[in-house]
């Protein structure tokens, strides 16, 4: 199994027997180039195979059995952070993986991929009382000024109006094609407790949507950086999230060419 960007910018997975693997004409694709879809791993179990993707913005696994049907792990909520755990057994109907979101501490869980059963292996223990029923997180999609959709995921208490009256802590990166993932951060929890948004912005720059995005944020093209930075600002004020702008609790955007 080969996992190649060989006229594949988002990657593809490829596969040769014996001394096929030297020559690269004779490899076969197993799983084609998609625009859409980064492959970033891959596991092989007995019966099945487990994709390591970024799609839509979010970091997620699918799952292909050897007749090439495919189905997705799924998730209870619309932003999360999903990877391969540690699997050891390869001949095993069980697939070990890690899970977190904005409400969601790091989680092991194992899926059942013929019967659907999920187990929850472990998850982190958050000190202070921490429920998180408390929280909601949600993934929004905010216009750039030159049209292009910007993935923005947001975190705010049950009980948020969206008045226009919180305060907005809004954070992106957007260099070196490093994503910044919608993970758990208990460090925002007491800032989101006194009523205020947290937001990312998965603004180009990033592999948040795959290689295009960070093409679409570097040299010549680094101002989208910082346009959808301030466009994602525009469209979460507009939704009634934070105060008017000239009121907004910034955080610093590192946006370095």
């Amino acid at each position: 199994m080969i996992r190649t960007n060989w006229n594949a910018k988002n990657f593809k997975l490829m596969h040769a027997e014996g001394d096929a693997v030297f020559d690269r004409a004779q490899w076969v694709d197993l799983i084609p180039h998609d625009a859409t879809v980064l492959i970033e791993g891959f596991e092989l179990f007995k019966g099945f195979m487990a994709i390591d993707q970024r799609a839509q913005g979010l970091s997620s696994l699918r799952i292909r059995m050897a007749d090439g049907s495919e189905q997705p792990v799924a998730s209870d909520e619309s932003a999360y952070t999903m990877g391969l755990a540690v699997n050891a057994e390869a001949d095993t109907d069980w697939l070990r993986y890690s899970y977190t979101s904005m409400t969601t501490p790091m989680s092991t869980y194992e899926l059942n991929i013929r019967s659907g059963e999920r187990k929850l292996l472990k998850e982190q223990p958050v000190l202070g009382g921490f429920d998180k029923s408390n929280y909601v997180t949600e993934r929004l999609w905010a216009p750039a000024r030159d049209g292009v959709q910007i993935p923005v995921t947001v975190l705010y208490r049950k009980d948020f109006k969206k008045d226009g009256s919180a305060a907005l802590l809004q954070y992106g990166y957007g260099s070196y094609g490093a994503s910044m993932d919608p993970y758990f951060n208990s460090n925002v929890l007491s800032l989101v407790d006194r009523g205020m948004v947290y937001a990312i912005a998965h603004i180009r720059g990033g592999q948040e949507m795959g290689r295009a995005w960070y093409d679409e944020g570097k040299l010549l093209k680094k101002m989208n950086t910082f346009h959808d930075f301030i466009d994602v600002t525009d469209f979460l004020v507009k939704q009634g999230m934070p105060h008017r702008p000239e009121s907004l609790r910034w955080a610093a955007v590192r946006a370095d060419c």
